[in-house]
């Protein structure tokens, strides 16, 4: 078993550098990239468990309102594409009027992001160069002590629990079910080993189908709220429509998907998972803050 510490060297460099020269008007692939970087750099740091450091634990807390500002910029992305894609001439008043709500959000968010990337980023920046000194302290070569890899470890094992646990999917659940989903899909992927790539694979169809049923969840919302004539509309009446079956699509894939991602162990990590219970190491809950 390895864990890629190279990967999360890299994704400090990223956000380094958009901190730096944070744009005004950033395109939705730099939003995307920043919001992946951040959600990446957050698993490695919760599964080496170096949460409780009080640098990083710092961090943490400024990055989870860092991606909270670049996630709502992205679903209004998201969601205005949404929009553009839809097609009923006789809701054409409904659609120019939910496109120019969102792209004035767009326009606020977008602003928000910016003025806390440019007040906070001087700070976060000096922060994560010195978790990535300390990150370089704990291998050779790039390459984790053991100690740092039965961290990663018990991580992993904490993760499948939760991915197991739910008995059963619901509109309730299914959205917190997805971060546990993303969190154990990125910790599987700096592992660097390629019996994951099947269940990185599966992890991902389970996490893009929860996400687009909760994106349609939330314009429908917005459409509701905003559109004069609100439940009668045609246009919130197709919007139903299509969270129903992005729903019932979601909720198959993750009922398969998570029988077919937590497959048992290789031999390796088996055989990695029964020396750290006979030291008698318990994980104990952590959580990636929620989008």
């Amino acid at each position: 078993m390895a864990f890629d510490l190279d990967r999360v060297q890299k994704d400090i460099r990223r956000l380094r550098k958009f901190l730096k020269r944070t744009p005004k008007h950033p395109t939705p692939e730099k939003i995307h990239s920043l919001r992946m970087d951040t959600h990446r750099f957050e698993a490695a740091l919760l599964a080496l468990m170096l949460d409780s450091r009080p640098n990083e634990r710092r961090v943490l807390k400024k990055l989870k309102k860092l991606r909270s500002r670049a996630g709502k910029v992205r679903d209004l992305d998201v969601l205005t594409g949404y929009v553009a894609g839809v097609r009923m001439e006789e809701e054409d008043d409904c659609l120019v009027q939910l496109l120019e709500y969102l792209g004035a959000e767009h326009a606020q968010r977008t602003k928000s992001l910016h003025s806390f990337a440019v007040q906070h980023g001087p700070s976060l920046r000096r922060r994560l160069k010195h978790t990535a000194a300390y990150l370089k302290m704990l291998s050779v070569d790039g390459v984790p002590d053991i100690a740092t890899l039965g961290d990663a470890m018990l991580s992993e094992l904490r993760l499948r629990r939760e991915v197991a646990a739910p008995v059963r999917l619901n509109r309730e659940n299914l959205h917190p079910y997805r971060l546990k989903v993303k969190e154990l899909r990125y910790v599987l992927q700096m592992e660097n080993d390629p019996g994951n790539k099947l269940s990185i694979e599966i992890l991902g169809e389970m996490k893009d189908a929860i996400g687009e049923w909760h994106d349609w969840q939330e314009l429908l919302a917005i459409a509701s709220k905003q559109l004069p004539h609100g439940p009668e509309c045609k246009l919130v009446h197709t919007f139903q429509a299509i969270t129903k079956e992005k729903f019932n699509h979601a909720l198959s894939v993750a009922n398969k998907g998570r029988k077919q991602a937590l497959r048992p162990f290789t031999p390796e990590k088996k055989h990695v998972e029964n020396r750290l219970q006979s030291r008698r190491r318990l994980s104990f809950p952590r959580t990636i803050p929620p989008t």
